[in-house]
């Protein structure tokens, strides 16, 4: 395998507010935390050091979670350091995309443990802990209940309804795990890891339970610690900023006042209460009436003081909506780097606000990696054509125009001869009208059908030469094919076991090995 990187603010279809963060524009300053260096690091420590986690809770809450499996010794041991006051976390957080959805799923959740690896060589005196939070609450079963992978989608079609985390694995889902299984069962990699999936995969068991199972079985040997928060324990920890959030709904009124001064797409605009009320398969939108507050579907109206004995005697039924649920991370770990895609640095950076306002310290914002894989043979052909990783984010017609022009020279400039052509319809009409002015229209259709003409051999011209070239051409389509499907990011459609397949856990290593930094770069792996 070898591995080429660009600095992903080179890629033509970031944001403005992304380029913006990774060029520390001055409109953004009131809403970055930190800027993301290793310098920041001792100043982020401090913080969190003033405010305290729970760290018993956490740990017992995950010593529970893990009695599901057999605990892999790096996890174990990294449990255990988070009970010290010394160790910290790099956290990544995804939904539970079934048999992990799309590549980046895995991407960044393999950033965090080369993070949490290079910290420590910076700051041997200190622990830090890679974890990958469950968004196991989101209920956008559309989103998360698909697939692609060599060229197939694959759509679990189930009528459960509520938190997706909460659902459980279905007949339908069984019958996708084994289409999924036949399509990748060509090598011995591929026929591990079908048997992994279905092992996690077991009838009635809960998705998040096993996400959980499938994401320890294969990178638990590198240390990263599973958290799903849907979790009594540690949402009881949360409680004190509930009791304020429903006293005053202060974050509502923050974001609609952050709305005026950021100055770029507005990622939400919450709710008046920026909490649901999840119970088995619903996950129910609370409002506010008056001094009083509706759970959706309830017939009856809770006071504050009903509603908050509600969730201290049940606290598994807080769900915090994307408003909270940073704070709520925050609350239950002691971070100090959260690594997220475009969207998630949207989200975090517009709630700076509401963070300042709960005196919660902030994170380091690492916008992540992204990598994209190709097979050698293939990429072979864009190296002897000439093109740069650089030219892999142009139009295809701009390739191909690239191409010709780097195997032919510039080609005739036919633009100069229709100016000629013109000029020489003039010479015609001051001549002609000279005899017989009644001839203009004649010579006008003449002068219109050379053009005709030479347009129509400038189109043969290109054709005749992307045919002679015709399979260096259909190697050009087939690489954007592969690493911009749906012209979008490799990373964002395809599953990672299409890799897998071929490679195994040295897919692993290799994005491992490119993620120790706090840039952002694209990756392009090519084996």
């Amino acid at each position: 395998m070898d591995c080429k990187s660009l600095p992903i603010a080179n890629l033509p279809f970031l944001s403005k507010l992304i380029k913006d963060y990774l060029l520390s524009n001055e409109q953004l300053k009131n809403f970055i935390p930190y800027p993301p260096t290793f310098e920041s690091i001792p100043e982020v420590m401090k913080q969190r050091q003033l405010k305290p986690i729970q760290r018993q809770v956490l740990v017992e809450a995950l010593t529970e979670q893990y009695q599901l499996v057999t605990i892999q010794h790096n996890v174990l041991k990294n449990i255990e350091l988070l009970a010290q006051d010394t160790t910290f976390t790099v956290t990544t957080a995804h939904q539970p995309n079934i048999l992990t959805g799309p590549n980046f799923f895995i991407i960044k959740i393999i950033e965090t443990i080369g993070l949490c690896q290079r910290l420590k060589e910076k700051f041997p005196d200190n622990h830090f802990v890679p974890i990958f939070y469950m968004g196991c609450e989101d209920a956008d079963i559309d989103e998360l209940n698909n697939l692609t992978i060599f060229d197939k989608k694959l759509v679990w079609k189930t009528l459960q309804t509520g938190a997706v985390g909460r659902m459980r694995v279905d007949e339908l889902l069984i019958k996708l795990i084994e289409t999924y299984t036949q399509t990748i069962a060509t090598t011995d990699e591929g026929k591990y890891l079908c048997n992994l999936m279905k092992s996690c995969y077991s009838l009635g068991e809960t998705i998040q339970q096993a996400n959980f199972k499938l994401v320890h079985e294969l990178l638990g040997y590198l240390g990263i610690v599973v958290l799903i928060p849907d979790n009594a324990k540690l949402k009881r920890l949360f409680l004190p900023l509930i009791r304020a959030e429903l006293e005053h709904l202060d974050s509502h009124r923050i974001v609609q006042e952050t709305m005026t001064e950021f100055k770029y797409p507005i990622p939400t605009t919450g709710n008046d209460v920026n909490l649901f009320y999840l119970k088995e398969d619903q996950r129910l939108k609370i409002n506010r009436i008056g001094a009083q507050f509706k759970i959706k579907n309830h017939p009856e109206l809770y006071s504050l003081e009903q509603l908050l004995n509600l969730f201290e005697s049940e606290p598994e039924t807080i769900s915090p909506n994307v408003v909270l649920r940073p704070l709520f991370q925050e609350t239950i770990l002691p971070n100090v780097i959260f690594v997220g895609g475009g969207g998630e640095m949207s989200y975090w950076l517009f709630l700076r606000n509401v963070f300042k306002h709960y005196q919660m310290p902030m994170p380091i914002l690492k916008l992540r990696n992204s990598f994209g894989f190709i097979k050698e043979k293939h990429y072979f052909h864009w190296d002897k054509a000439g093109f740069s990783l650089q030219d892999l984010f142009l139009e295809e017609q701009n390739l191909i125009e690239i191409y010709l022009q780097k195997k032919y020279g510039e080609l005739e400039n036919f633009e100069s001869i229709i100016e000629k052509q013109l000029h020489l319809g003039d010479m015609l009409q001051e001549k002609i009208q000279y005899y017989d002015s009644g001839l203009e229209e004649h010579i006008n259709k003449l002068v219109h059908s050379w053009h005709q003409d030479v347009y129509k051999l400038e189109k043969k011209l290109r054709s005749n030469l992307k045919r002679k070239q015709i399979e260096t051409l259909q190697h050009i389509q087939l690489i954007l094919r592969t690493l911009l499907p749906q012209k979008t990011l490799q990373e964002r459609v395809v599953n990672f076991g299409e890799f897998y397949t071929y490679l195994g856990k040295s897919m692993f290593i290799e994005i491992l090995k490119q993620s120790t930094s706090l840039d952002t770069h694209f990756n392009l792996i090519r084996y």
